[in-house]
């Protein structure tokens, strides 16, 4: 039987040691590719290793199939020896068809390599050409620049040189202007000071002309006066003279009376004040003591001398720091420190009114005195109360009129103000104090800067003091004269001037003449004589020519406290600082703005 041999992808057939030898030579050259339809071989690259080739499809199917038809006529069997002569012949001639087509891929190889390098020449001729054209197009275009570059240098220089000319011309237009102006102002400049140095010198001459005629006038004048008030001045101390004559005399008269009477009051001075410091030596060693009995283990001793406390306009910080020294004091003195009856009786004698009652309430659960401390201060000194007194400090108002002076007040407050917890500084308390009182201290606080309590309560004495002062003027005015020639029941009566008096005078030997009125009236008494021509200067004495005090002191409505000048300083103050805050916080915005 005669088998056909097929080179197909698919064919199953088992090939000998030679075909695989054969086989291996052939893929060693080329690694063909086989299809169903037909063989195709990868051509070998060729010397160059640059470009492969490929058989053609209908050439490659010829050969081969000659190569199988002589293969199907030799027997393929593989018992046969002469399938091995068919074999080695079948690989010999497949090798010779390799060769051969291995020699066309080198030709074309060959072909196609020539025909790329005239084409790379014949591009690489193109670009040279292209380079020299843009080199020569960019040469040109680089002696164009050039010469637009000199023509600008050129003009450049034209510029600048006509700059600096122009500049060098201008400097000396304004040079010559500037001195021509100079010129005229120092022309103008002397002409007015001719003229005004005239005006001047003329207005001196009529003013010094002036003055000279009402100093002249002034001093005939003042001359004439002069000469009157000597004379009248003369006159005067002559009248004076004689009236302190017909005065000392029996004056001189009561001293020599009352220098034996003054002995005597000196002597009995020091008597009572030796009497007085007796005494005060006796009560500070003698001090009375209050013994009490009571139906305990003994006799307790209390002093009478011991703190009050009634619960009500009083402090009781205040209160409870001087009972507890006022007690260890005396427990310690008497041994009764562990005494809960003293302690007791001290409380009850120290205590009144509604503060007595409360004592009564709580006495059982007294048994030291912390317990009284702890107690006491939960009922009259707690957070509540504290507040409490605080808000009404801070409410209420200086009563002029009040028991309490402006210095008493503000010390009572202060006080209490300090034993508030938490403390309050001296600033706070004297700023909150301060509203209790008038508009005019508060405004010469703000002024004298006063911060401190020491300070204010100074002011608060000055004013004290200037009240007092007012009162005693109000309350003890001058004496009337008195008139022991007149009847008793019309002592406190003064006649106007020129006017006759109601009862004729009585009949006494001092009968005296005014030289300055024909009136005339008796009087015994020297001391307090009226001069009726010059009553109302009298009535006036302790007044100024405007009306007003001689010392400037005012009632205390019209008193002005800071003056005009007080308060106009403090307004500026007040405006400067609020400036610079404006200013300061004006800056700060700014700056925040800025960041």
């Amino acid at each position: 039987m005669a088998t056909s041999f097929r080179l197909d992808v698919d064919s199953t057939a088992v090939p000998t040691t030679e075909q695989r030898q054969s086989s291996d030579i052939i893929t060693s050259q080329s690694a063909p590719d086989f299809t169903p339809t037909a063989v195709s071989l990868d051509e070998p690259t060729s010397r160059t290793g640059q470009q492969t080739a490929t058989l053609d499809a209908p050439t490659q199917i010829n050969e081969l199939n000659s190569i199988g038809v002589t293969m199907n006529g030799a027997g393929s069997h593989p018992h046969t020896q002469t399938s091995t002569a068919t074999d080695a012949d079948l690989f010999a001639r497949l090798a010779q068809l390799i060769n051969t087509q291995g020699d066309r891929l080198d030709a074309r190889l060959d072909e196609n390599n020539s025909q790329l390098l005239t084409k790379l020449d014949a591009r690489f001729d193109e670009v040279k050409t292209e380079i020299k054209l843009t080199n020569d197009k960019l040469e040109h275009f680089k002696d164009q620049f050039q010469a637009k570059i000199n023509i600008l240098e050129s003009t450049q220089i034209k510029q600048s040189e006509e700059l600096i000319k122009i500049r060098v011309e201008l400097t000396q237009n304004l040079d010559r202007q500037m001195l021509n102006i100079r010129e005229e102002c120092v022309k103008e400049i002397k002409e007015q000071y001719e003229t005004v140095k005239g005006t001047v010198f003329n207005n001196n001459m009529r003013l010094e002309n002036k003055v000279d005629k009402k100093l002249n006038d002034q001093a005939i004048i003042c001359q004439s006066n002069l000469i009157q008030q000597k004379e009248e001045l003369s006159q005067q101390i002559e009248t004076n003279k004689q009236q302190l004559l017909n005065q000392i005399l029996p004056m001189n008269k009561q001293i020599e009376k009352i220098g034996p009477l003054n002995d005597m009051i000196s002597a009995h001075d020091q008597r009572l004040n030796k009497m007085e410091d007796r005494l005060n030596k006796q009560e500070i060693n003698n001090v009375p003591n209050i013994y009490v009995t009571c139906t305990g283990n003994g006799n307790t001793v209390i002093d009478n001398n011991c703190p009050k406390f009634h619960g009500r306009s009083q402090n009781p910080k205040e209160f409870l720091n001087r009972i507890r020294r006022f007690y260890e004091r005396n427990a310690a003195s008497r041994k009764m420190e562990d005494s809960v009856e003293y302690l007791w009786d001290l409380i009850e004698q120290s205590l009144e009114s509604h503060a007595a009652k409360w004592f009564e309430l709580v006495k059982d659960s007294i048994k030291c005195w912390n317990d009284f401390e702890q107690l006491f201060i939960a009922r009259y000194w707690s957070r509540e109360v504290q507040r409490g007194i605080k808000q009404r400090i801070e409410v209420e108002k200086y009563r002029p009129n009040g028991k309490l002076s402006r210095a008493e007040y503000f010390v009572e407050r202060v006080l209490i103000l300090r034993s508030i917890t938490p403390p309050l500084s001296e600033e706070e308390i004297v700023t909150t104090l301060a509203e209790h009182f008038s508009e005019l201290l508060q405004d010469a606080r703000r002024v004298q800067n006063i911060n401190t309590v020491s300070e204010f309560e100074l002011l608060l004495q000055r004013e004290d003091l200037k009240d007092a002062h007012q009162r005693s003027r109000y309350s003890n005015p001058p004496r009337s004269e008195l008139h022991p020639n007149r009847p008793v029941n019309q002592n406190g009566y003064q006649r106007p001037p020129n006017s006759p008096p109601r009862q004729p005078y009585r009949n006494n030997n001092n009968f005296q003449q005014r030289p300055q009125h024909q009136a005339g009236y008796q009087n015994n008494n020297h001391n307090f004589r009226r001069d009726y021509g010059q009553r109302q200067e009298t009535r006036d004495y302790h007044r100024g020519p405007n009306g007003n005090n001689s010392n400037n002191y005012q009632r205390k409505e019209e008193r002005q406290y800071p003056s005009k000048e007080q308060a106009r300083v403090c307004t500026t103050i007040v405006e400067r600082s609020s400036s610079q805050n404006d200013s300061s916080n004006a800056s700060g915005d700014s700056m925040n703005l800025n960041r």
